[in-house]
């Protein structure tokens, strides 16, 4: 027979179980969600160079992780916790892959061509400031081949990590492109236009315009669209689809291939992820009939 002090250690441990069984489950929950949040960041983020750089093949796996990733929210909707994890888990490995075939196939190489094919007529130039804007392109892509190097050989059952390092990288890459691009155009600017040569009275620096403030894409893309304009050099690298995305933005002309891909998913996209219930005809329903 079960003394006072017994029953009332007994419910003690009864509860102790409870508590833990419930902050367990909303922990759970709570680290699920997270996860599907740093999941759709991924897809996102890479969402830009598929829609400005990929081909239909590229375009058909990314159209795979996306309905893997409406998968595992389904299952984090029927609360179905550890199966949804476990989905995220996976969904993360194949993302992981995604973005090493976007960075060695677009990113890295288009880098590299416009570093080199605009070196030589920079350092010809022999316009310093120019050339440091080009040296820190080359910093900055030596930098990103670290990072992908460091993402392809870390630990392999850590792939939301791998693809941290995998972001790092495309924006070391964007950054190297966007030195690149200032290198060209400062290279070319005549002397004449450069504000470090322009002949000021006492009268001008007194009464100087207020400036328009403009955002670094916008003054960017003028000047590009100046000097392209003006013949001082030929696009031959498309440069505003670079342009864009170099500033995370989806270059005019191109689809965004995110909201294309939602706005055309169908229920049997994910009808292995649906359970089995078998619905039992009720009598006089008219739709059963």
């Amino acid at each position: 027979m079960l003394t006072k002090f017994s029953k009332i250690y007994f419910l003690f441990l009864i509860s102790m179980i409870l508590c833990n069984s419930i902050i367990a489950n909303s922990a759970d929950r709570a680290m699920v969600e997270r996860k599907l949040t740093e999941n759709r960041h991924f897809l996102e983020f890479i969402n830009i160079g598929i829609s400005n750089f990929g081909s239909d093949e590229d375009k058909v796996e990314f159209r795979k992780r996306v309905i893997e990733y409406y998968k595992a929210y389904q299952l984090f909707l029927r609360g179905q916790y550890p199966e949804s994890f476990e989905k995220i888990k996976e969904t993360h490995l194949d993302i992981r892959i995604l973005y090493h075939s976007i960075i060695e196939k677009y990113y890295l190489p288009d880098l590299q061509s416009l570093l080199d094919a605009n070196a030589a007529k920079i350092v010809s130039s022999r316009d310093e400031r120019a050339i440091h804007l080009l040296k820190l392109g080359y910093r900055d892509l030596k930098i990103s081949r670290v990072k992908v190097t460091k993402a392809y050989n870390f630990n392999k059952f850590l792939n939301s990590m791998r693809i941290h390092f995998y972001i790092e990288a495309i924006k070391y890459i964007r950054q190297a492109k966007r030195y690149a691009f200032l290198s060209l155009i400062e290279s070319k600017t005549p002397i004449s236009e450069k504000a470090d040569f322009k002949l000021q009275t006492l009268d001008d620096v007194l009464n100087k315009p207020e400036v328009d403030v403009i955002s670094d894409y916008r003054r960017v893309g003028n000047s590009l669209a100046n000097m392209i304009n003006r013949k001082l050099f030929l696009d031959e690298y498309n440069y505003f689809v670079h342009h864009d995305d170099n500033y995370g933005f989806i270059a005019s002309g191109k689809e965004d291939y995110f909201k294309t891909v939602i706005t055309t998913l169908r229920p049997e996209d994910w009808a292995d992820n649906a359970p089995k219930v078998k619905i039992n005809p009720v009598p006089g329903n008219s739709l059963q009939k």
